[in-house]
């Protein structure tokens, strides 16, 4: 007998198993870290340009720079007493002028002066020059003459003073910083004394125009108000006198 030769059969193939389960967010990053990414990306950039053009101002130190005028350096006048002309000087009636000038840093001019209300005194003019030591900074001239100007003017408008101020206004079409004062500087009422002051700062440079009596010759107490205009007036021309 024979046995039979035909093959077994095949079994079937198998189907596709089961796909195995993907993760949430599986194959691509988190969109977090896609933008930590970016944002670093960003930075360094940043890092980069500020290094290559130099450091970075604040914005507003920025703007202020770019849109404020450079600071000029006044220096002092050859001639202190340029800084009145001759009618200004024949108005109060000035006459016999003196200088003192201190080289770098302040200069003066006066005269005696008969006012308009008959009160005997004299016309000072003065210039102060700030000037830091070992600095040609413009900036720090500017601040230190910004300091000069409130030491002269704080005892007319600070509460605490002791000084009798009859008026003060401030000038804005005169220099960067300024006002018109009317005072008595002397604390003794028994022997008042009546000043009027005009005080200009302009970048460096600080100037003063004052009028005052002289104890003697004068009736009553000084007014200054009819010499109010040509005070002011002076004022300006001795901002002019500086370059």
């Amino acid at each position: 007998m024979h046995e039979s030769t035909m093959p077994s059969p095949v079994p079937p193939p198998r189907g596709p198993g089961p796909r195995p389960r993907r993760l949430r967010g599986a194959g691509r990053p988190p969109v977090i870290l896609v933008a930590l990414l970016v944002s670093a990306v960003s930075l360094i950039g940043t890092m980069v340009r500020i290094e290559t053009a130099g450091p970075l101002l604040p914005m507003s130190k920025a703007m202020d720079a770019s849109a404020r005028p450079p600071t000029h350096q006044y220096s002092l006048p050859r001639d202190p007493c340029a800084g009145a002309t001759v009618d200004q000087l024949r108005r109060v009636s000035a006459v016999l002028p003196s200088t003192g000038v201190y080289v770098g840093t302040s200069a003066t001019c006066d005269w005696s002066a008969v006012f308009s209300d008959g009160t005997t005194g004299g016309l000072e003019i003065s210039y102060r020059s700030a000037a830091p030591e070992n600095s040609e900074d413009p900036l720090e001239a500017e601040a230190a003459a910004i300091r000069r100007y409130r030491q002269d003017t704080v005892q007319f408008t600070s509460d605490n003073s002791h000084t009798e101020v009859e008026e003060l206004r401030y000038l804005p079409d005169l220099g960067e910083q300024s006002m018109l004062v009317y005072a008595d500087l002397n604390p003794d009422p028994r022997t008042p004394s009546p000043m009027a002051l005009v005080f200009v700062r302009q970048d460096n440079m600080n100037l003063t125009v004052t009028a005052y009596d002289s104890f003697e010759g004068t009736e009553g107490v000084p007014d200054y108000r009819g010499d109010e205009d040509v005070l002011l007036d002076i004022a300006a021309q001795a901002l002019r006198n500086v370059d």
